[in-house]
């Protein structure tokens, strides 16, 4: 077994990069620096990527010529959008390990403005039970004079400062020097996301979380709590500053899901604010919202399942022309979000059971139905019914009830009900 990380000496690493090619070798635990280009294996047959959140889209796209059809096994609390909607549509398995740690305490989670006195009271109360604190202020150009000022406030503290863009052996050394008890606040970037294990530090501030990402943000509340000790996470914001509505639900969801075991809704709860993302390319954000989440994963499916192999049944767009309204008001759903949602399951019902069980929910979340509502629900089932029998127009204008086919039917004549939602008129073919 061999290590390979940026602390090693050049010749520690020429021969370690010697011995992997060679084949003497028979596993390398390290950094990102196994991406390196220099980096090169006999033979590999399986990469284990621990913490998978903390590799971007990049670092992927290097992984995969590697070697081809590698056995790959990812580690996260947290996946990215994009690795669990993998999971989801069956591209990639999936195993969660819900079991915490014996002893184990969740961590108090507090949301609030950030102020000089707020950091003095939280670490004031940790340092008076012997404990250490981390503080996270994510501005490498700033952290020096942040630093600075809470040693103005708190004098008698003693503070240290580490970040990515430190020489790596003062690096180093500051971080054994806070493990070893030397410091009682780290002042750090988000450098101390992962890997870090210190059961005395048990109180961590975050200076401007609207910043980051909700993976970061579950992570770096990670640090604290790992032991038998009650442990407080403290999410700042600036008073001043308008948060984004993206940030805003990131927050919410972390303050929300306290609990152990809750890096799956944490992950879960991303995709929802940010998409799954283009998976099978470079982009990190997909055009999702464009089609609708539910229309997107049908088509993934459809994808996946022909490069399987597997029979894809041909759907033709059916063309509706109604008139009479049918839609969702903003008066009955006033959240645009939801009405995005709503439309996009609504265009998948395609039964009397699936519009009753729609009607019903619509029913119990924002009270009785309008006529619009109902039509556009009317609407749907006509549309998906008419596209099973390989219709490609519809109409419905007042009595002139048609169904429109553009080629001859390879399917034996049956009988299809349509109803509208304002009145009982039947059509039948």
């Amino acid at each position: 077994a061999e290590r390979l990380t940026r602390f090693d000496s050049p010749s520690k690493v020429k021969e370690t990069l010697r011995r992997l090619k060679s084949g003497e070798t028979d596993f390398v635990i390290g950094t990102h620096r196994i991406l390196g280009k220099d980096v090169e294996f006999k033979d590999l047959g399986l990469m284990i990527l621990d913490e998978e959140q903390r590799f971007g889209v990049a670092d992927k796209e290097k992984l995969k010529l590697v070697k081809p059809n590698v056995n790959v096994l990812s580690l996260s609390a947290t996946p990215i959008p994009r690795t669990l909607y993998m999971t989801m549509v069956n591209v990639r398995d999936i195993s969660v390990l819900d079991t915490p740690p014996a002893d184990r305490i969740p961590v108090q989670t507090f949301v609030t403005e950030y102020s000089d006195a707020l950091a003095a009271d939280a670490i004031g109360r940790e340092l008076s039970r012997g404990g250490q604190a981390f503080v996270v202020y994510n501005r490498v150009a700033g952290i020096d004079a942040f630093a600075e000022r809470l040693r103005g406030v708190m004098p008698d503290v003693r503070f240290a400062v580490a970040h990515g863009q430190m020489n790596e052996r003062l690096l180093e050394k500051t971080v054994s020097e806070f493990v070893a008890g030397g410091f009682d606040v780290l002042v750090a970037s988000t450098i101390i996301e992962n890997g870090i294990d210190m059961p005395r530090a048990n109180t961590l501030i975050v200076v401007d979380a609207d910043r980051l990402g909700l993976a970061q943000l579950y992570q770096l509340r990670g640090r604290v709590g790992r032991s038998n000790r009650l442990a407080y996470a403290y999410f700042t914001f600036d008073d001043g500053k308008v948060m984004s509505e993206a940030a805003y639900k990131r927050l919410e969801a972390v303050s929300r899901y306290t609990e152990f075991g809750s890096g799956f809704k944490i992950a879960m709860a991303d995709l929802e604010i940010r998409g799954a993302g283009n998976i099978l390319g470079r982009e990190q954000h997909g055009h999702m919202e464009k089609v609708g989440y539910d229309m997107y994963c049908r088509l993934l499916e459809d994808e996946i399942n022909r490069l399987e192999g597997k029979a894809v049944a041909a759907r033709r767009e059916v063309r509706m022309q109604i008139d009479f309204p049918a839609y969702l008001p903003e008066t009955y759903v006033p959240d645009a979000q939801k009405r995005m949602a709503l439309y996009s399951r609504i265009a998948l019902v395609s039964g009397e059971e699936e519009r009753a069980a729609m009607l019903a929910e619509l029913s119990d979340l924002y009270g009785a139905p309008p006529t619009q509502a109902k039509n556009l629900l009317e609407t749907a089932l006509i549309k998906n019914l008419a596209a099973d029998i390989g219709a490609s127009t519809v109409y419905i204008c007042g009595d002139d009830c048609r169904i429109v086919f553009e080629k001859a039917l390879d399917i034996a004549p049956q009988a299809i009900t349509v109803a509208r939602a304002d009145s009982n008129a039947l059509l039948t073919m």
